[in-house]
């Protein structure tokens, strides 16, 4: 839900767990505290308040299947080379 979202250019409030670190930053949304009330509140103030870059943001995380084809080919080998000791 979260690449959906960012690919269509809508920024996110998620919790710092997970990957989702890993796609939100301060371009893209706002990341809270998990099992927080307070953290969650506050950050969806912050997220509706903020001058967001809808356009940055689908830009950023808009991928077609030729990418997601791309990267897992290259998981796929990193995994084969570990396995095989090299």
């Amino acid at each position: 839900v979260v690449l959906e979202a960012l690919a269509c250019g809508t920024p996110v409030v998620g919790t710092a767990i997970g990957g989702t670190p890993d796609l939100v930053s301060e371009i893209s949304g706002v990341l809270v505290a998990p099992h927080d009330a307070a953290s969650l509140t506050a950050g969806i103030e912050r997220a509706l308040n903020a001058p967001w870059d809808r356009v940055e943001i689908s830009r950023t995380f808009n991928r077609g299947w030729q990418d997601v084809g791309r990267e897992t080919f290259e998981v796929c080998q990193q995994l084969l080379q570990r396995g095989m000791g090299q």
